[in-house]
């Protein structure tokens, strides 16, 4: 995967993932975060596109925004523990997988307005 990208909430001005990776091919969306042991609380992963995820294969608990085509949260799902199918949204443009705890601790909600950028 290329350079790392920072995701942000700039409706709550709120950093979600410094370090985070674009997943925007096949490959890169099938594997994600399988064979990872953790993910940092600085670390994410954009999907796109992307309208469902799973955890199955997985070693922890991730937080995931769904995002849709005007870079809103459409869907939050806090803390999906190991071997869970989150559900489709056929509304969402991508998918940005957090660290467990990250939604809550940044306060992120449904409508929040979130940028993706280059480090």
């Amino acid at each position: 995967m290329g350079p790392y990208l920072c995701i942000a909430n700039t409706t709550r001005n709120q950093t979600l993932a410094q370090k985070a990776e674009l997943a925007n091919n096949p490959l890169q969306r099938l594997v994600g975060l399988l064979g990872k042991s953790m993910l940092s609380d600085d670390a994410g992963l954009v999907i796109m596109p992307c309208s469902g995820i799973h955890t199955l294969g997985m070693r922890f608990a991730i937080d995931a925004l769904y995002i849709d085509y005007d870079n809103r949260v459409l869907r939050t799902v806090s803390k999906m523990s190991p071997w869970k199918v989150a559900p489709v949204d056929a509304r969402a443009s991508y998918i940005i997988e957090l660290a467990a705890g990250v939604i809550e601790k940044t306060g992120t909600q449904i409508g929040d307005k979130v940028t993706v950028s280059s480090v």
